[in-house]
């Protein structure tokens, strides 16, 4: 087989290859008569085991297909770096906010972990001719900007992160309060 995940070697390339030699090797097991033939490999490939409700399973617009639990959100984000704010398409699983450049991206290219943060809707003036709904993402080490095209949007996006997360641990915290940056 290609190694397992060391430093540096999870490109796309590299991935694949390691996918169709498990694939290979599993054929290979299921062929031997006496392993291929067991109750437990015949449950582990049946479709039994699979049974999911359909009203679970959401068909994301990047063509991936997730259970409902696993997708907190997704959708575009202007995201402030160096001054700018930057359009990603963003996918929230868990704690984690990955960023593409497009929803037809199959890769990310970056990813926020989030553990522990505040996240609190603010007031922030774009200059330019875009009017965003802007969001603070606040953990112990950074403050980061976001930003979306209706208030709807940002509600939604501040509940999922917050659920998603833990709150820092500050006696002063007003997380009620918008917060002017």
């Amino acid at each position: 087989f290609p190694p397992k995940k060391i430093i540096g070697n999870m490109t796309p390339e590299l991935i694949d290859l390691r996918h169709q030699s498990l694939q290979s090797w599993f054929r290979e097991v299921l062929r031997h008569p006496e392993i291929g033939h067991s109750a437990l490999i015949q449950w582990f490939v049946s479709d039994q085991k699979y049974q999911i409700n359909e009203e679970e399973i959401l068909e994301a617009i990047d063509g991936g297909i997730y259970l409902k639990q696993d997708l907190g959100k997704m959708g575009y984000l202007h995201i402030l770096r160096k001054g700018r704010f930057r359009k990603k398409w963003c996918v929230l699983r868990n704690n984690i906010l990955y960023k593409y450049k497009s929803h037809t991206e199959k890769h990310p290219t970056g990813q926020f972990v989030f553990i522990t943060c505040d996240v609190t809707e603010v007031a922030f003036q774009e200059p330019g001719d875009i009017d965003l709904f802007c969001f603070m993402v606040m953990t112990e080490k950074d403050k980061l900007i976001f930003g979306t095209e209706t208030e709807e949007d940002t509600e939604e996006w501040v509940d999922c992160l917050a659920a998603a997360t833990y709150p820092l641990e500050s006696p002063d915290s007003d997380s009620e309060k918008p917060v002017n940056v």
